[in-house]
């Protein structure tokens, strides 16, 4: 792991982690700047819990993902899905810093990317086009030692920010994002509409025709971005927001379970032990001998 600052404010890391180093991991981040992340090799699945006003939210850090991500005061765990070691190189802005940046050009921007500076959205998720994915992996050049070394890799990073840059406001995919999903954005789109409507979800049929693939290509894309059938991954997300619901706001289980589309509240206890290994009421806020 390498990490260089350009200035204050921004900041370049480059990372190489073997999968078996730390297969899972929790965080509780305060005071993150933006980053851009550009995956070059590995698999990691990445949770965010739902904190105040915002959704529980997940996405696969792979190769070839070019991620936007908002980790001020966010929480939520990820864990390894490969065998394959994970390089990835991630630019850390401040808001201000990069808001200067961008002032110019500002209006070109997509909404979604306005959103995310402002923290109006966590997660912005594109493949990197080829010039990104050549100079990340420029960035882990072996061919320049000492000062040498920390100079190339700032040059790199102004040059991702620059084509970042480029991309955002330039490539009308990312204006009408998203205009064309891949198989995989449709999945990513379905997980989204689960989790959005979690009280109330379509059936697996229903979904797949919503997003336009086959429910053969749904299940198989579940299973291979989460790890999780499409049911499977609905009560994750709904028993995460449920434990979000019960351990900071004033909610008893059964408010709980209702806002998570559970009727039978029995059931909803089940359910959740059966994935946290405790019953609801012991995230309640005091509940510390359970």
């Amino acid at each position: 792991m390498q990490f260089s600052t350009i200035k204050p404010g921004f900041h370049i890391l480059t990372s190489r982690t073997e999968p078996g180093y730390m297969p899972s991991y929790t965080f509780d981040l305060q005071e993150m700047p933006l980053s851009f992340s550009f995956c070059l090799s590995g698999k990691l699945d990445i949770n965010f819990n739902g904190g105040r006003e915002k959704r529980p939210e997940s996405f696969l850090n792979q190769r070839g993902v070019n991620a936007l991500v908002h980790l001020d005061r966010t929480s939520g765990y990820s864990r390894y899905l490969s065998d394959e070691t994970l390089y990835a190189v991630t630019i850390l802005l401040h808001p201000e810093v990069l808001e200067d940046y961008w002032a110019k050009e500002m209006g070109l921007m997509p909404e979604d990317c306005r959103m995310f500076l402002y923290g109006q959205k966590r997660l912005v998720t594109l493949p990197m086009t080829p010039e990104m994915h050549q100079m990340a992996a420029e960035a882990f050049s072996p061919r320049y030692q000492g000062s040498a070394a920390l100079l190339h890799l700032e040059g790199c990073a102004l040059e991702l920010l620059a084509l970042q840059t480029d991309r955002l406001v330039r490539d009308t995919h990312v204006k009408e994002w998203p205009p064309n999903y891949s198989d995989d954005e449709r999945i990513r789109a379905a997980a989204d509409i689960l989790t959005e409507k979690m009280a109330n979800p379509p059936t697996t049929s229903a979904l797949a025709r919503q997003v336009g693939v086959s429910e053969s290509t749904l299940r198989r894309g579940f299973k291979s971005i989460f790890g999780l059938p499409p049911l499977q991954y609905l009560l994750r997300q709904r028993m995460t927001y449920a434990r979000e619901l019960l351990s900071s706001q004033s909610l008893d289980v059964s408010q709980a379970a209702s806002h998570v589309g559970y009727a039978n509240v029995s059931h909803f206890i089940i359910c959740y032990k059966r994935l946290f290994g405790v019953t609801p009421g012991c995230h309640k806020p005091g509940r510390a001998n359970c």
